[in-house]
């Protein structure tokens, strides 16, 4: 069964996993990023928790914890984006390009 939420929700946590690396090693930012890892990820494992559910309440609170993460993230980026206005550009245009053009783009 094909699931596309998933697989996107996998794809976007991987990419914050290298913009956290990104931002740890290149840039030397270690707060936010802090912040940005376990929520960028955790959209993903709630959605893998939601695919599990054993009923419609606990599927809706997984994917509704995903949302909240979804929006957590969103904050985190932007103040990121904000704090460190050279790199704002370079960062969304990551997170946001498709898989297959990253690695041109971005080869780290």
């Amino acid at each position: 069964m094909d699931n596309n939420l998933y697989e996107k929700s996998q794809a976007f946590a991987i990419r914050i996993v290298k913009a956290y690396q990104l931002l740890k090693d290149k840039k030397r930012e270690f707060v936010l990023s802090k912040q940005l890892l376990p929520s960028g990820t955790s959209i993903g494992t709630n959605i893998a928790e939601a695919n599990g559910a054993i009923s419609k309440a606990d599927f809706s609170a997984k994917i509704s914890i995903s949302y909240k993460e979804c929006l957590e993230t969103k904050y985190w980026l932007i103040l990121l984006g904000v704090l460190t206005l050279s790199m704002k550009k370079h960062m969304i245009v990551y997170l946001m390009m498709p898989m297959n053009w990253q690695e041109f783009y971005f080869p780290f």
